[in-house]
């Protein structure tokens, strides 16, 4: 962690899903450390009980780190209750902790929230380490390079992230320089991305879209 380490992070993510492990990529933690707090679910949503135990255990000393880590996920979605009682404690954590909430929806998130926080957008360095970049997707020209691509994604989390991210790399070319080509591409992508999301075979849908790219 660095400097910011008593300032409440508020993370805003392009994607849906994986808050948790792209937080502790972005600062190199060990989810599994004692002093890792995950407060709620991708599932459930923060309830004001979560901020009361909150309020106990971010007093506690670290057992192994400098700094306990906090993370709530999808604070946009926490009761009305639960984030007005998180105000306090976003305004004046302890030294030894940090506090971490993710969204996926920024503009969902209560001014108040967000003026306590320093907010930052860290999905397009995470998934730029990650991910097949745009342009190499774009470059897809033969069968093999298909293949091959298929095949790196051919888990369903992983190719739901990938195509998100490229969702979100067109969204950002669009906005520059929109094209029909591209806008025709994006919504392949998208339809693409919503038939794995109900199941499809992963590998067929990701060589139907790449190989339209081929042509």
């Amino acid at each position: 962690m660095d400097n910011t380490s008593n300032t409440s992070l508020l993370f805003a993510f392009a994607s849906l899903s994986n808050h948790v492990e792209q937080v502790a990529a972005f600062f190199s933690l060990n989810v599994h450390s004692p002093d890792f707090h995950v407060l709620n679910s991708d599932e459930e949503s923060l309830k004001i009980e979560d901020v009361r135990q909150l309020a106990q255990d971010i007093l506690l000393k670290p057992y192994q780190d400098k700094v306990s880590v906090f993370v709530v996920l999808h604070i946009d979605k926490a009761s009305l209750a639960a984030q007005n009682a998180l105000l306090k404690l976003l305004e004046e954590p302890p030294a030894s902790a940090q506090v971490i909430l993710t969204t996926a929806h920024l503009s969902s998130v209560l001014p108040t929230i967000q003026s306590r926080c320093l907010i930052r957008t860290i999905e397009e360095k995470i998934l730029a380490e990650s991910h097949t970049s745009l342009d190499e997707f774009l470059s897809v020209k033969t069968p093999a390079q298909t293949i091959s691509l298929s095949e790196k994604y051919k888990e369903r989390e992983a190719a739901l992230q990938f195509l998100e991210h490229v969702v979100h790399e067109l969204h950002l070319k669009n906005q520059k320089t929109p094209t029909f080509s591209q806008t025709l591409l994006l919504q392949r992508v998208i339809t693409a991305r919503e038939y794995i999301a109900k199941n499809v075979n992963v590998r067929l849908v990701l060589e139907d879209l790449l190989f339209r790219l081929e042509k």
